[in-house]
């Protein structure tokens, strides 16, 4: 009886909800207005400007990586304050063997070049398919 009032509730919406759409006149079609520049943007950033971005060897690729999959299972954790959470974050990265401005400088990389992306999705790819891990 109960699957039966549901669906006759739910045939009872899609016929109201058929009927109000006849009722509604059609819209015009929509323009799309012409883009007034067509300069590029340069990045608010100078550190991400492709063409003066610093390279970064693997092993700091990596160890952004290690670092990355330990500060994701460390925003999970609801069990940390705020002062905790920073004090682990800044533990992560040391451990890492980075400082926090290289560990910034390549996650502001990544972001904005795909070929760092890449390498870090690789890295990271790398990590999981260590033996022991």
């Amino acid at each position: 009886m109960k699957s039966l009032l549901t669906l006759s509730g739910a045939a009872l919406l899609f016929a109201g909800g058929a009927a109000q759409a006849q009722d509604v006149p059609p819209s015009p079609p929509t323009q799309v207005p012409e883009p007034m520049e067509t300069t590029p943007i340069p990045p608010s950033d100078p550190a991400l400007d492709p063409d003066t971005m610093p390279s970064f060897t693997d092993g700091q690729i990596a160890a952004f990586a290690a670092a990355a999959v330990q500060m994701r299972e460390l925003r999970a954790d609801e069990t940390l304050d705020d002062a905790a959470r920073e004090a682990r974050a800044q533990a992560i990265v040391t451990e890492a063997g980075l400082d926090e401005a290289t560990y910034r400088a390549i996650g502001r990389a990544a972001q904005a070049d795909p070929a760092i992306a890449m390498r870090v999705q690789q890295a990271v790819n790398a990590m999981s398919e260590e033996p022991g891990e």
